[in-house]
């Protein structure tokens, strides 16, 4: 009866037991949602320093080359007061692009899943045969959780007000890719060699766009099976056989969406707007190609699931 009595109890614990009640990203990435926003906002700063550097190193002008070897070097550190330092023709490059907007859209679609059953088989021989009785039970249970938000900021911003002091830089992530380095600076480079070349034209809405959409999926599984088995006793009832699956399956799907935006130059033919104005103008932007980007995925989700039946 004692076999019996814990056999039961484990029957019951299967049965009620459960997938975590809020699947998170920080549940087997180990970082949470605040850290990895965090840390590709940083990856995009180290991204526009190494880009900057990199370009003032190799302007045709001594001083400002000497200047970008200066900060690569880190006797001087990158602050606004630097533009007065350096060539006309590169300071009005750079001008250009530091009232860019960049825009972040994040979406973490965390789905559990829990697969738990027992059975066990009771037996009881007698002298011209014998008698079985097998029960079984379990229970399936799904937790899903859908997290999005967005983060709207100037290129400058980034560059020289986001403080990245305690935000250290990270290698890729083969498991959880979100939650290594994404590959923000060719992203950059892209953005920005787009722009030079006219490929990136400006719009009627006076800004020249661009976006990338990243999504990283990771899928975790695992089950054990035990079984035990018992030799029947003459005329009892007696556990002869009991079985268990207890099997767990996880899918991390992260998603971000990384929109850029380039203000015009004033060209003389309309009213000259403000900085203040054309970073505002690229915002609003930002926000419709990120909601843009949010409608197609939902189109496309629609049609899979309308060709699926």
């Amino acid at each position: 009866m004692r076999i019996l009595y814990f056999l039961v109890s484990g029957l019951l614990a299967v049965y009620f037991g459960g997938c975590a009640l809020h699947p998170l990203p920080k549940d087997y990435a180990r970082v949470p949602t605040v850290k990895i926003t965090k840390h590709i906002r940083c990856e995009t700063q180290r991204a526009l320093h190494s880009i900057l550097v990199d370009y003032l190193i190799e302007f045709d002008d001594v001083r400002t080359s000497q200047l970008g070897r200066a900060l690569k070097s880190g006797s001087e550190q990158l602050s606004a007061g630097l533009k007065g330092r350096i060539h006309p023709l590169a300071k009005k490059r750079i001008e250009r692009f530091q009232e860019s907007v960049i825009g972040y859209a994040f979406r973490f679609k965390i789905t559990e899943d829990n697969d738990n059953s027992g059975g066990m088989t009771l037996s009881m021989p007698f002298t011209n045969g014998s008698v079985a009785v097998a029960l079984a039970g379990g229970k399936k249970k799904t937790r899903d959780n859908t997290r999005k938000f967005k983060i709207v900021e100037t290129l400058e911003a980034t560059a020289l007000d986001l403080d990245c002091s305690s935000t250290p830089s990270q290698r890729q992530n083969l498991i959880y890719p979100i939650a290594g380095n994404i590959g923000m600076e060719e992203v950059l480079l892209t953005f920005i060699n787009l722009s030079l070349d006219g490929t990136l034209k400006p719009e009627k809405k006076d800004v020249s766009e661009f976006s990338e959409q990243l999504t990283f999926t990771t899928k975790l599984s695992g089950s054990i099976k035990p079984t035990l088995k018992l030799d029947p006793v003459s005329d009892r009832w007696r556990v002869t056989e009991a079985t268990g699956t207890f099997a767990s399956a996880r899918t991390d799907l992260h998603e971000v969406t990384v929109a850029l935006k380039l203000p015009t130059i004033d060209d003389g033919k309309a009213v000259k707007k403000t900085k203040a104005q054309r970073q505002r103008a690229a915002k609003k932007s930002v926000k419709r190609t990120l909601k843009d980007v949010e409608l197609e995925r939902l189109d496309a989700a629609l049609r899979r699931l309308e060709e699926s039946q």
